[in-house]
């Protein structure tokens, strides 16, 4: 017979042994032998309980994949859970190697479970176009809490798309999208308009660099073909939409113009002013500035009220995320605009005023700036990076700077350095790397070496760090991965306090919003504000003040208070 489970006795306890070589799949002579099993424990009044254990290196490893193609016959594993929870003692599953599948089902409806070390779990059926039809689907969320973060995010999203709620304003009709600057953001925005099915206009006063972004725009069209996102007629027709030029007049049709060219105030301000004369009166300029001043760009032109930004993340066709941000003298139409072309766009948009770094970018900042202090401080970046991975961020700091490049954020630093205070903590660390040449992966080393494409701790960045914390005279304190996570997540939810405090994000959810969507925050916790929120406040607050300290005198302590819920919903 293939597939027995032996029921040996432990005292007063049951031990059902769930032998099915190689890897213990679950089978029909499995679920019989299993229920078989359950009675004979119910039944016998000298046992007070069982345990459920797999012979060998697993568990249950998923079902036999041999039998989904055959009749199913009784007992299925409905029924030998529905025996588990109807018993009147307690059954506990013992978990190692790997519980998948229905075997994991099982173990859910085993009255409670404990694993080895290393133990892996899931229902990877549903790869297979499978639903886990035998409680999994009901069973795993409700244990391990995760919808309490999920459903938070799926709401807070609903409610960032429609912006300002007490907007009334429609939307302009846009027939003809243009988009200045051929550079990676403008070929990437301009890809992202010509899958959703309208033209655009692209210029780049440089021929060489339009052509080039010309080519990263059908190289983008190739890719959704290639991965099944677009047909290939489809992307013919993407093609066929799109129109280049190295003369702004030819904008002059344009109901929107984006510009994403070289992130420089006076260029983009310069831009705007010429951008101005061209345009129909009611034509609506949007920057795509990451940091910089949407009203100093709106003041160079005789329609502050039509200009907004609308922040991409980069890669601008891909991210989901977008920032819309709001002058002094941006219009409800205009915001209404922006919020419309999201939509068309297949985008998660945000409403925020506009502030250096606006939602995203300046929360970012504060946590960035926490993770630069721990390297002066005792840590690594392998070991910031590793910490705040296995909090469920996609990447790790030291990572994601290397790879969108450490010379960006370079330029922004010496563009602002005037606004700096010198009694503020600044780490140069960073600019050490970028005057070294080390500007991440495009050339071969920032944090971390790339020699073969494959990220390598480095000798000489650790060196440099030690010569940095010695020369600063701070004595190095090795971190454990708890205390970077606690030292990181207080920036993320200090700074988040100042930013809804001040206005910038409507409402506390849209920083969740934007940090799940445009920042690797795990989304299974919910966001930031969803996370603090089940935090101990008295803990929380003082490591919010604790950063605010140890930042310098120009960064305030946030109150946390204005991440709390609602009453009402607290009711």
């Amino acid at each position: 017979m293939t597939g027995q489970v032996f029921v040996q006795r432990d005292d007063h306890i049951a031990v059902l042994v769930i032998s099915n070589p190689p890897v213990n799949a679950g089978s029909h002579h499995i679920r019989k032998a299993l229920l078989a099993a359950i009675a004979e424990v119910e039944a016998n009044p000298r046992l007070t309980g069982a345990v459920l254990i797999g012979d060998g290196n697993s568990f249950i490893a998923g079902s036999d994949l041999k039998e989904f193609d055959l009749r199913l016959d009784p007992p299925q594993t409905p029924q030998v859970i529905a025996a588990l929870e109807s018993t009147t003692k307690p059954f506990v599953a013992a978990l190692h190697g790997a519980a998948l599948g229905g075997g994991y089902e099982i173990a859910l409806g085993c009255d409670a479970r404990i694993a080895a070390p290393g133990t892996v779990v899931g229902l990877p059926e549903v790869t297979l176009g499978i639903i886990p039809g035998a409680g999994g689907a009901q069973k795993l969320p409700r244990l391990v809490g995760k919808p309490k973060a999920l459903r938070h995010i799926f709401f807070a999203e609903r409610a960032a798309a429609r912006g300002n709620p007490d907007r009334s304003a429609k939307p302009v009709n846009v027939a003809q999208l243009g988009v200045v600057g051929s550079g990676t953001m403008g070929a990437g925005i301009a890809t992202a308009i010509l899958q959703s099915g309208k033209p655009v206009i692209l210029i780049d006063t440089n021929a060489d660099a339009l052509e080039k972004g010309c080519r990263r725009i059908v190289q983008a069209l190739e890719r959704a073909v290639t991965r099944g996102k677009m047909t290939a007629e489809a992307a013919g027709q993407a093609q066929a939409r799109l129109t280049s030029a190295t003369n702004l007049e030819a904008l002059a049709p344009c109901d929107v113009v984006i510009e994403a060219v070289f992130e420089d105030l006076d260029l983009k301000a310069d831009l705007f002013g010429r951008l101005d004369a061209i345009l129909g009166s009611d034509a609506i300029l949007a920057s795509n500035t990451s940091y910089l001043d949407i009203d100093a760009m709106a003041a160079a032109t005789t329609r502050p009220d039509r200009v907004i930004g609308l922040h991409f993340f980069s890669p601008a066709h891909v991210m989901k995320l977008l920032e819309v941000v709001r002058g002094n003298a941006s219009s409800d139409s205009a915001m209404a605009t922006g919020f419309a072309l999201a939509r068309m766009l297949g985008k998660q948009p945000v409403e925020a005023a506009n502030a250096f770094g606006f939602i995203g970018n300046r929360i970012y900042a504060a946590y960035r700036a926490a993770c630069e202090f721990m390297l002066e401080d005792g840590a690594f970046p392998h070991e910031i990076d590793a910490a705040l991975e296995a909090f469920g961020f996609a990447m790790g700091p030291c990572a994601v700077a290397d790879m969108s490049g450490l010379d960006i954020a370079w330029h922004m630093r010496r563009q602002t350095a005037a606004q700096r205070s010198d009694a503020d903590r600044y780490v140069d660390i960073p600019d050490r790397l970028c005057e070294a040449g080390r500007f991440g992966q495009k050339t071969g080393a920032g944090y971390y070496r790339y020699d073969d494409g494959t990220k390598a701790r480095d000798p000489w960045v650790e060196d440099l760090i030690r010569a940095v914390s010695q020369e600063k005279g701070i004595m190095r304190t090795p971190f454990s991965a708890q205390d970077i996570q606690t030292r990181a997540l207080a920036a993320i939810v200090n700074e988040a306090a100042l930013v809804v405090a001040e206005g910038v994000a409507i409402r506390p959810e849209d920083i969740d919003v934007v940090l799940v969507n445009g920042f690797g925050f795990p989304r299974w916790r919910g966001g930031p504000v969803h996370w603090a929120r089940q935090q101990d406040a008295d803990a929380l607050s003082a490591a919010c003040a604790a950063f605010a300290v140890a930042a310098g005198p120009g960064r305030k302590t946030g109150d946390f208070r204005v991440l709390e819920l609602d009453a009402k919903d607290k009711a």
